[in-house]
């Protein structure tokens, strides 16, 4: 899994919440090299296919 870890104040860090959580994700506190951080995963059961790798980056478009 790939993630990006940032470091916010608390302000800010609110604002994100709300964003994602509004937009039907959830927190979730997890342990990285970098220490304890909460990231967002979507709350609701994934429909679709599963991509093998796992890696969102390996999709390829054609059309939205």
């Amino acid at each position: 899994m790939k993630v990006e870890v940032y470091e916010v104040d608390e302000k800010t860090f609110k604002k994100i919440n709300i964003m994602e959580v509004n937009a039907g994700y959830k927190p979730v506190e997890v342990d990285t090299k970098f220490g304890k951080t909460i990231l967002w995963e979507w709350a609701y059961e994934p429909s679709g296919e599963k991509m093998e790798s796992g890696d969102f980056d390996d999709v390829k478009f054609e059309r939205w």
